[in-house]
């Protein structure tokens, strides 16, 4: 039953029972592969090998093909087999992805678009731009067997030595960099526009319908579908606040709803050198307040 075998599992087992035994052995299933197991060849590969006795009729090459010569030769033979096997999945795996166009495809059945490749298998520090080190790193990791230097070369269009996500996916980018902009423009900041926005049921989701309405209260120009898809992560049954802003979300969890520590220029305190926190003595108070006023655990 564990075999999947359907048969009449009984009647089989009274065949190979030997008359007056009350087991049955290997032996009794397959003689070959009982005298295999008594000489270690697990594999069974001398089995296809017939001995006979050596005859001054046979050639000399024959007379010497003693039994474990045989075996030799067989486990040469099998070893040979299993090195075409390898070559043969090494050379199926060399036709990976080796163009940017395929690399593309590769990164949206991994990840189901381009946006979320970047955040997730791409950017990982989150900062919004790839070095050629970064880049080369993420691409080997994702399986790209062509050359990353003509892909990177490809990908950074103005040749500035960093890759963004407007040079990686432009049509995403323009279209959520406009998405973000109206947030801002009518809210102040994404977070807000977050919360007082998009989230009105305060579930801390939106599901597709949702987004699409909130997307024509602001007034977003942009196709609302194809930009749910971008944003909403794979399997996910909404965008959450996250999906639309990764600072925001981590603005909201350290409770800086203004997102003072996402301004450009603000450090916070704890990563700071110690000249750096030195200098913070002689300035006004209300400017170390807003640089110190979090310290975060960990560097985001």
């Amino acid at each position: 039953a564990d075999l999947g075998w359907e048969g009449n599992s009984s009647q089989l087992f009274h065949w190979y029972l030997p008359a007056g035994a009350k087991y049955i052995s290997l032996s009794d299933i397959d003689a070959k592969a009982a005298e295999a197991l008594s000489r270690g060849d697990l594999e069974m590969v001398s089995v296809g090998f017939r001995v006979t006795k050596p005859s001054v009729d046979m050639p000399f090459e024959q007379r010497q093909m003693t039994f474990s010569q045989g075996w030799r030769s067989a486990q040469i033979i099998d070893q040979r087999g299993k090195m075409q096997t390898l070559e043969e999945s090494n050379r199926m795996a060399d036709k990976g992805a080796k163009t940017c166009a395929q690399f593309k495809l590769l990164l949206q059945g991994k990840y189901g678009n381009l946006v979320n490749a970047w955040r997730k298998g791409l950017d990982i520090s989150g900062d919004g731009k790839l070095s050629f080190a970064e880049f080369n790193a993420a691409a080997r990791a994702l399986g790209f067997s062509g050359s990353v230097r003509k892909l990177w070369a490809e990908l950074d269009s103005d040749q500035s030595g960093v890759v963004t996500l407007g040079e990686f996916a432009p049509d995403a980018h323009r279209s959520i960099e406009e998405f973000l902009g109206v947030l801002r423009e009518c809210h102040g900041n994404t977070l807000k526009g977050w919360v007082e926005g998009l989230d009105k049921d305060k579930n801390g989701m939106l599901s597709e319908m949702e987004f699409e309405d909130r997307c024509k209260e602001l007034g977003i120009s942009s196709d609302a579908k194809r930009l749910y898809k971008w944003l909403c992560s794979p399997g996910s049954k909404g965008i959450v606040l996250a999906d639309v802003d990764p600072k925001a979300a981590q603005a909201l969890a350290r409770g800086d709803h203004d997102m003072l520590l996402s301004l450009p220029g603000i450090i916070p305190k704890c990563q700071m050198t110690f000249f750096e926190r030195q200098q913070l003595h002689g300035r006004v108070p209300s400017q170390e307040m807003l640089i110190a006023s979090v310290c975060p655990q960990q560097r985001w």
